[in-house]
């Protein structure tokens, strides 16, 4: 057996859309081999062993073959199949995994970073699932998004007088925030407690977080600010962004 040809490893799917009439064509990240598509022939039946397996959200172990002379992936066997169906029971879950995988399609990853990227959506679906809580889940996975993608957050006080306050305003340009004093921009305004809330998820790691209330105000401070840090780093909106403006930041 050709060990490039023929070759199994964990995923998670994130995304499946049908070709073909019968077939499904979907992506997944791997710890081993990143983000890669692969087609599931005769998934759409109802009988076929992957019509209820090869869905979005699902974790598995898939067994893949790659044609030699096209290079395409197809899906020759999958097992360990958990498929997260509690997502599926809140739209919102819906939502917030749909943006999480959203943001993931749209990030290059080089071959050292597959695992890195592969478990924070491992752990932010293990968070939702026993939590139940969707800030958490959210500040979670944004944060450590931020670290892995080597976009540094100062939010240890003013950037420029080093001084505490009350409260403060993100500035882009030093990706700190600044002191109402020393700030000229107030458009990003952040409290002391989001600040504080924000410094916590950014730098406590995924085993020592502990499940504490978040109050709206300052889920949504923190949640609006993230989002147009995304769209800097994207250079626009994603399609799920304004999903989560609207219905995450705007209930709960």
């Amino acid at each position: 057996m050709n060990a490039d040809r023929f070759f199994s490893g964990d995923a998670i799917i994130l995304k499946y859309v049908t070709t073909g009439e019968i077939n499904r064509q979907f992506t997944f990240i791997s710890p081993l081999y990143g983000i890669q598509t692969a087609t599931a022939f005769g998934a759409e039946r109802l009988k076929s062993r992957f019509c209820p397996s090869v869905q979005n959200f699902t974790q598995a172990e898939l067994f893949l073959n790659r044609n030699p002379k096209t290079g395409l992936l197809k899906l020759d066997d999958i097992s360990n199949v958990e498929t997260n169906d509690f997502i599926k029971t809140d739209i919102e879950f819906i939502y917030l995994v749909s943006f999480f995988s959203d943001i993931l399609l749209n990030t290059y990853l080089s071959g050292e970073e597959f695992k890195n990227f592969y478990l924070l959506l491992k752990y932010s679906m293990e968070m939702l699932k026993t939590d139940k809580n969707i800030r958490q889940c959210f500040l979670f996975f944004t944060c450590k998004y931020l670290i892995l993608s080597g976009y540094g957050l100062n939010l240890g006080g003013c950037k420029r007088c080093g001084k505490y306050s009350g409260n403060y305003s993100f500035d882009f340009r030093y990706h700190s925030v600044l002191c109402e004093k020393c700030s000229t921009n107030k458009s990003y305004s952040i409290s002391q407690t989001s600040l504080s809330l924000w410094k916590y998820y950014y730098e406590t790691k995924y085993k020592d977080l502990d499940c504490i209330k978040i109050e709206m105000k300052d889920f949504m401070q923190i949640a609006y600010i993230t989002l147009d840090i995304l769209n800097n780093i994207f250079n626009r909106d994603l399609k799920t962004f304004n999903l989560i403006r609207n219905n995450i930041c705007n209930h709960r």
